[in-house]
């Protein structure tokens, strides 16, 4: 049969090298575009990823983190805008982690762990545990979190005890004692009452109305002498202070010493987180180290690993005896009326110095480890290390 010129159409042989040049095409374009988008899911998951990580740690850095870990030991959650939970865990030797469920015995190392579940970035939720390690800057490779600073405390509530005149209570004590010996029929002189005699300063420190704001603070000097099985007693009390009060400021008192046998109670009836600095003045040879109480109320809720109340005040003084154990006695009992009671007591050291000094962690070396959430800190997606200035 003949063909007709101008005829349109493939003939079969056309047809399949054009289906074979077309798959020839077509299927590296197909590759790429799979290839493309797979690419693609991984870098948005990678975006997102990336920038849970960083706000992890940026919001960690914008926080005070000391304070953060600070709550954090207290079963506080923390970064709440953040993440719908934290908690502080323990590193494993597996590289697993186990969450503190007992905060009182947590054994502070210098490096954290804190866990932190439902964080939300690009869409999805993931878990971040957050490791902060202060020991990368302690010792001889970095000391910046070995040095000691110090903390001053505002001078407005002061005590000075006169040491001369008709305010000096030692001899306001010595005077009346020797009039009531003379009483007695005894010839004593002041002089002699001063060296029989023994004396117990109180001092008070107690919030007004309720408000720990705003306190009072009282001084009480009371001295005893037995005389010939007889005790005679006098005593002076001043009030030294009435108004605010924060924990910035401290309580200063200035004091001559009296006898190796002086006792100075602390009672700090509002459990005020506050300084007590006894400056010891005049006879600086003297080997002077007196007997000092601090007294408190008994709270449950601040107990030590030991279940031992841990004190709320804390006591300084220029000791000059370094032979001697430098401790003060705490006491945590129940106040009825203006008499504690019930008192557990507790061996305390005290500072020689008269400012307050801590060794702060100033810097921490900060590692942002992600996880995809609820699979319990287990299969890392990524790794962010960074630093963070916790300031002094």
């Amino acid at each position: 049969m003949k063909r007709r010129l101008g005829s349109t159409g493939f003939s079969l042989l056309e047809l399949l090298i054009g289906i074979t040049i077309l798959g020839i095409i077509a299927v590296p374009l197909l590759t790429a575009f799979v290839t493309t988008s797979s690419t693609s899911a991984k870098a948005s998951r990678l975006r997102s990823q990336t920038i849970a990580a960083q706000n992890v740690a940026e919001s960690v850095k914008a926080a005070d983190v000391n304070a953060v870990l600070d709550d954090l030991k207290s079963g506080i959650p923390a970064l709440t805008s953040l993440a719908s939970s934290s908690g502080l865990y323990t590193a494993n030797e597996d590289g697993s982690f186990a969450p503190v469920t007992d905060l009182s015995s947590y054994e502070d190392t210098g490096v954290y762990h804190a866990g932190f579940t439902g964080i939300a970035a690009g869409g999805q939720m993931y878990d971040a545990m957050v490791t902060l390690d202060a020991t990368t800057y302690k010792k001889d490779t970095n000391p910046l979190n070995d040095t000691e600073i110090v903390h001053y405390k505002l001078m407005d509530i002061i005590f000075n005890q006169p040491n001369s005149g008709v305010e000096d209570p030692d001899g306001i004590a010595a005077a009346d004692m020797v009039f009531q010996l003379t009483s007695d029929g005894y010839n004593l002189t002041d002089e002699d009452v001063i060296s029989l005699m023994k004396r117990t300063v109180t001092i008070t420190i107690a919030p007004v109305g309720g408000d720990d704001t705003t306190i009072s603070c009282t001084a009480q000097y009371r001295y005893e002498l037995v005389y010939q099985g007889k005790t005679y007693t006098a005593s002076s009390t001043y009030s030294f202070y009435n108004g605010s009060f924060t924990p910035s400021n401290g309580v200063y008192f200035f004091f001559y010493p009296l006898h190796t046998s002086d006792v100075f109670n602390i009672e700090n009836r509002g459990n005020l987180t506050v300084s007590f600095f006894l400056i010891k003045q005049g006879q600086p040879n003297l080997t002077y180290l007196p007997l000092i109480n601090l007294k408190e109320t008994y709270d449950s809720e601040k107990l030590d690993a030991h279940n031992l109340p841990i004190p709320n005040g804390s006591i300084y003084f220029n000791c000059d005896n370094t032979t001697a154990p430098l401790t003060f006695r705490y006491y945590a009992g129940h106040l009825f009326g203006s008499i504690y009671q019930d008192s557990l007591f507790q061996s305390k050291d005290f500072s020689v110095k008269l400012v307050n000094t801590t060794i702060p962690n100033r810097i921490y070396t900060l590692t942002v480890t992600l996880y995809r959430h609820g699979d319990d800190f287990n299969n890392p997606l990524m790794t962010f290390e960074t630093s963070v200035d916790a300031g002094s």
